[in-house]
């Protein structure tokens, strides 16, 4: 129950449109709404008769702060930034940590580069996407590839370039690195391709008609010919389109399951399907399916999860109240209309029909996943004797070569999945002998246990430690005095070190348990283990190929930051480096012929 002071608080609430943030005792904030009258929605949670997951909220909750906003939408904004910010317990979240791949074409440069681009589209050129997968982004670049033939090599590549590379041989690049096509010539290659990723289809295959006609007319068949086989791939492609979308970009949204359900967000472009995305809301309170789509629409397309690409419709799979509001708070966001509607009617059902099914097969699929997940979650807890499941499994792993960089990763397995968000690496100290892997392992474990500590985080369940006994003792060592420690285990593998044949070390056991190749919990435990080596070995990868590049040049003499970073700006790396002229470097800002040589005779001496 409330207690007094909420309600006291509550009555003197405005009656005024704005955001609410619900605090316990310790002035965390659980929960994030916005309402067009805040205290008549505050009033609403001190009833008696509350779903079983609200009560559990309002006894938690100790106190309410506001802001009052100007109107609907702008409270509506101010909720969204304010979840975005602060990732309330009890707030659906919408969870989804992919990198979304782009085409990126640099304009920027004389002859654009067609490259796959990951992360935030920022930086000079053009950007199209997001693509919904590495499949969907790889089909179209090496579409593009084949079709207009730009160039795929780098910067620093193009500019050392002699010769045509086996881009040129195979039909994917005209070559402007040694001027096999004209400047004028691949700035057309470059201009087709931009209308073709605008979705300017029909304007491309236009032109190409009419370069094809005169090639004809001036006898250049061979040049026909090529014009009609791109003609004929731009047709293929294009084929199919449905025509009563043609000049629109759609988003169907699909919806499948109750309580947490599964969004799927169907992307429509120029009659084409673009690609497909797959949501699991993360819902902690009980609301209703209304609820739930209101929030996921104002989250996806408040954000820029959805990239920079806003669609011009949305259809929406039933009927929602407050599309209004959402509406103008989108227009004040990207300053363009955007028009919700359930109809599904005409051209429109087998549209919805196939985001339904998309939904409910991502939700059979989860259901599926979670209760392989459980199974084995189960099978670990019988196995290592715990009373209840483990949420939260951490493991350790260290990666070096012959004692050179060494790194320790630690990877987090919670909610019936990996979750990459915690994932940590630690660079070991020199102080650690090179190649000591019990010191590396202590010093990790004791760094992990003063992060959690400092971060006021519990001990995962079940820490796991990639190495046998030895190793195991040492992080055992590291919990020594601490309270209620997790279930310490260590993974080695077997006498003949083969896959498969893998001995758990349980901390207060002196034997070893053998896992049966068929074991429920042999598959979780490979999984979290080969995620931890894949992620240290990576860790430790980047860790010494920074370090051998950036080692050797800034080794030679004279040669000072400024010009340590002209050389990179210029070449790119070492490899680059290596294979220029003195007369290359020399052209290097503020280097000149005297330091040219220097560097030169540096990476060339003995050889």
């Amino acid at each position: 129950m409330p207690n007094k002071k909420l309600h006291q608080q509550i009555a003197k609430m405005p009656e005024s449109p704005g955001v609410y943030q619900m605090l316990d005792s310790s002035d965390e904030v659980l929960y994030v709404g916005k309402a067009r009258n805040l205290r008549a929605r505050l009033r609403s949670y001190l009833g008696k008769n509350l779903a079983p997951k609200t009560a559990r909220l309002m006894s938690q909750v100790d106190s309410v702060r506001i802001t009052v906003a100007e109107s609907d939408s702008a409270a509506l904004l101010l909720e969204d930034a304010t979840i975005k910010r602060l990732k309330p317990k009890y707030n659906i979240l919408l969870r989804d940590d992919k990198s979304y791949p782009y085409l990126h074409v640099s304009t920027h440069e004389d002859c654009p580069r067609l490259s796959i681009f990951r992360g935030q589209p920022k930086g000079k050129g053009k950007f199209f996407g997001p693509f919904a997968n590495a499949k969907a982004v790889r089909d179209a670049y090496h579409f593009i590839q084949k079709t207009f033939q730009l160039r795929q090599c780098t910067l620093s590549e193009f500019r050392h370039r002699s010769r045509p590379c086996i881009q040129h041989q195979i039909s994917c690049c005209t070559a402007p690195c040694v001027a096999v096509v004209s400047a004028a010539k691949y700035a057309e290659q470059v201009n087709d391709a931009l209308l073709f990723l605008s979705g300017e289809n029909e304007k491309v295959i236009q032109l190409l008609e009419e370069r094809m006609v005169k090639a004809s007319a001036e006898e250049a068949f061979e040049q026909a010919a090529f014009l009609r086989d791109q003609i004929a791939m731009l047709r293929h492609v294009t084929h199919g389109a449905d025509p009563a979308l043609l000049d629109k970009t759609v988003d169907v949204i699909g919806y499948a399951g109750k309580g947490s359900p599964a969004i799927v967000v169907l992307s429509l472009q120029k009659g084409h399907l673009r690609g497909t995305s797959h949501y699991l809301p993360q819902v902690m309170l009980d609301d209703n399916k209304e609820t739930i789509l209101f929030q996921f629409l104002q989250q996806y397309y408040l954000s820029s999860i959805r990239g920079d690409r806003i669609a011009n419709a949305i259809w929406l799979p039933f009927s929602l109240d407050g599309l209004d509001t959402l509406a103008l708070a989108l227009k004040e966001r990207w300053s363009q209309k955007l028009v919700f509607s359930d109809s599904k009617r005409g051209y429109r059902k087998k549209w919805h029909e196939l985001a339904s099914t998309n939904a409910e097969q991502a939700l059979a699929t989860r259901s599926l996943r979670s209760r392989q997940i459980r199974d084995q979650l189960t099978a670990l807890a019988r196995m290592l004797e715990l009373e209840e499941l483990p949420i939260r499994i951490e493991c350790i792993d260290i990666s070096h070569t012959q004692g050179e960089k060494t790194v320790g990763s630690v990877v987090v397995f919670q909610d019936d999945s990996m979750d990459t968000s915690q994932y940590r690496t630690y660079h070991v100290s020199s102080n650690v002998t090179a190649g000591d892997d019990y010191a590396a392992i202590k010093e990790v474990v004791s760094r992990r246990i003063e992060s959690l500590k400092k971060r006021e985080q519990s001990w995962p369940d079940v820490m796991i430690i990639d190495g046998g006994k030895g190793q195991l003792n040492q992080a055992i060592a590291c919990f020594d005095g601490e309270e209620s420690a997790p279930v310490l285990m260590g993974i080695s593998k077997g006498p003949s070190r083969k896959v498969g044949q893998e001995r758990l070390w349980v901390a207060g056991r002196e034997d070893p348990i053998v896992i049966p190749r068929d074991h429920p919990a042999r598959f979780l435990l490979e999984t979290i283990r080969d995620e931890a080596h894949r992620t240290a070995i990576g860790a430790h990868r980047k860790k010494r190929g920074k370090t051998r590049k950036r080692s050797i040049i800034e080794s030679i003499p004279g040669i000072g930051p400024k010009k340590q970073q002209a050389i990179y700006q210029r070449f790119g790396g070492l490899t680059e480096l290596k294979a220029a002229t003195v007369e290359q470097i020399a052209e290097v800002k503020g280097m000149g012929l005297k330091h040219a040589k220097t560097v030169f005779e540096f990476l060339h001496r003995g050889g």
